[in-house]
């Protein structure tokens, strides 16, 4: 699990869209959880597709919320 969380860190992290700081990504047993802010609507999309594609993924779950940059 943690192998996974630090996966998808990474890929936010090269993402110029997500910010890797303002997401939080936690998993337990393939299961992802997201949790933080992102810009745009477009963006949580972005984020659980990139989660997904992720090796070791099952299911994930998103709270993501759409705070514009101010």
């Amino acid at each position: 699990d943690a192998r996974v969380v630090t996966a998808i860190k990474a890929k936010y992290a090269v993402d110029k869209t997500l910010s890797a700081w303002s997401i939080s990504v936690g998993c337990t047993q393939g299961r992802v959880t997201l949790s933080g802010t992102v810009s745009s609507p477009e963006d949580i999309g972005r984020a659980v597709a990139i989660a997904l594609d992720t090796g070791g993924v099952s299911d994930v779950t998103s709270t993501l919320e759409v705070k514009p940059k101010e």
